[in-house]
């Protein structure tokens, strides 16, 4: 019984102990001779606040955020240039490596190598490419079984056979490519 009662004790002014330390608000000096270290003037540097909890979170500072770089005007219409010549290798500058590549309806491939684009490409061989796809066809894909692999930038292309390409675009390189048709993405 003994060492109950002391570890009650114990525990007892313990708890106390902790429920005073926060009571005691901040201490001013008393005399202007204080040994206590200056505080930094403002600076670039980031900057430390204690949350409610206790715990340090760093403000950064104010940095100018670099935007992403994007493929521009000239650059998707040189995919699109290629498409028409059938010149897919011209394609490769623009490709991130590796590529998601997705034949519809047959799920091949998924990521492959930028070098492998041209080989596994034999549906974009197809001639007469007009560009681009119209952005409500587009959404109404987005709204199909492949809508989750057709982001918001893409270079979007039909040919005349009623084959469909989308390029997805991400960080100013070609991240994906989807192949197949209306029928498919719509379904």
């Amino acid at each position: 019984m003994k060492t109950t009662t002391t570890f009650g004790a114990a525990a007892g002014a313990l708890a106390l102990l902790l429920a005073l330390s926060g009571c005691a608000g901040p201490v001013a000096p008393d005399d202007a001779s204080s040994s206590e270290t200056p505080t930094a003037a403002a600076s670039d540097e980031p900057t430390v606040e204690e949350t409610d909890d206790g715990a340090a979170e760093e403000e950064p500072a104010d940095e100018p955020v670099a935007e992403a770089p994007a493929l521009d005007a000239t650059e998707r219409a040189a995919v699109i240039a290629a498409l028409n010549a059938g010149r897919i290798d011209d394609i490769r500058p623009y490709l991130a490596d590796p590529v998601n590549y997705i034949l519809a309806a047959s799920e091949c491939c998924g990521l492959i190598a930028a070098s492998e684009v041209a080989g596994a490409s034999g549906y974009l061989s197809a001639s007469s490419w007009s560009s681009p796809v119209p952005d409500a066809q587009l959404d109404a894909f987005r709204a199909g079984w492949y809508g989750d692999l057709i982001p918001a930038d893409v270079v979007s292309a039909q040919a005349a056979d009623g084959t469909i390409v989308i390029f997805g675009v991400a960080d100013g390189l070609i991240t994906s490519i989807l192949i197949g048709d209306a029928v498919v993405f719509t379904s």
